[in-house]
């Protein structure tokens, strides 16, 4: 039988991981968007292409 404690930790753990997976999603295509500006021409996304 698991403890209260062992339960918060759980649900931490899951919590934790789905909101790591949302920020890399989330950078990913931040990244993306990014160069994606640059290849068109904007100029505040020049130093993505360097």
């Amino acid at each position: 039988m698991l403890t209260i404690k062992a339960e918060v930790q759980k649900d931490r753990k899951r919590t934790d991981g789905t909101y790591n997976y949302i920020s890399r999603a989330v950078n990913a295509t931040e990244v993306a968007t990014g160069i994606n500006n640059a290849l068109h021409g904007d100029e505040k996304y020049s130093w993505f292409l360097g």
